[in-house]
């Protein structure tokens, strides 16, 4: 059954509760599987990937797919950097830009174009579409939370739950900083490995930690901050028009370039996005 707006919120405030529990590396695991549940996905992965190299780790879920992995993903290594989202993920971080909502393979790639990549052809062929979320940015190494589903696409409510709990899901990862958690090495061969996956970052990678006006300054223009603000209190972009003197079309294309900008998806992440970073 299709997920409401109504469904999807509480998804997002059951997400949140369960990230709040995690205080060590263990729990991870068991977060990874809940997010996956809750979004309807068939198997999850908390990576971490050296976007423009051959590094990367993962914890997977269920844990059951841990021991045949060593098996089905030896020819992993060689064909990991022809995942399509990989190039926009770097593309954004060389750009000083990165990117922190959902990423859809299935937006980023056409199943013809996924099918060509040696990634999708020889190792992951029975992947329909994935649900990529970042959590945390080392320069052009990336922390990312990676949904799978072996049938169908995902749809805007399960980019939506993720964007909604992406705030808890890096807190989570946060605060297990310093505690290590027993990975499987993917590339540049396939081994067991302990690792951190907190870097140590508390706001979303990319922008900034406090509150300041500067800080803020650097997030949007004060005119995008005026729109901002009365989006946030439900005004249409009519209503702002009248409200500060522009015609309805030039507050659309403020709002738009914000949406290019930090990569929000539609008007209710926006607003959701600027709630939690604007001034008290």
């Amino acid at each position: 059954m299709p997920r409401t707006e109504e469904s999807t919120l509480r998804a997002a405030l059951e997400l949140a509760a369960r990230a709040v529990s995690v205080e060590h590396g263990s729990g991870l695991t068991t977060l990874i599987g809940d997010v996956a549940l809750l979004v309807g996905a068939d198997t999850a992965s908390l990576a971490r990937i050296v976007l423009d190299g051959r590094d990367e780790v993962a914890v997977l879920w269920p844990t059951s797919r841990a021991g045949a992995a060593v098996q089905t993903l030896a020819a992993y290594p060689d064909s990991a950097a022809t995942h399509p989202v990989r190039a926009p993920l770097l593309r954004s971080v060389r750009e000083r830009r990165p990117w922190i909502l959902p990423i859809q393979l299935s937006e980023v790639s056409s199943e013809l174009g996924w099918r060509s990549t040696a990634l999708g052809r020889d190792v992951l062929g029975a992947v329909t579409d994935q649900l990529c979320l970042p959590l945390d940015y080392d320069g052009t190494v990336v922390t990312a939370l990676s949904l799978t589903r072996f049938g169908g696409v995902f749809g805007p409510p399960d980019r939506d739950l993720l964007a909604l709990g992406a705030r808890h899901l890096r807190a989570a990862v946060a605060r297990t900083r310093g505690t290590r958690i027993l990975a499987l090495r993917l590339s540049p061969a396939i081994a067991w490995t302990p690792v951190c996956f907190a870097h140590g970052a508390g706001s979303p990678p990319g922008e900034p930690a406090s509150g300041t006006e500067a800080d803020r300054s650097a997030l949007v223009s004060p005119r995008e901050r005026e729109v901002l603000d009365l989006v946030a209190e439900g005004l249409t972009d009519a209503a702002i028009g009248r409200r500060l003197g522009l015609a309805t079309s030039t507050v659309s294309k403020h709002l738009h370039r914000v949406y290019r900008r930090h990569h929000l998806g539609n008007r209710a992440v926006a607003t959701h996005w600027w709630v939690e970073r604007r001034m008290p």
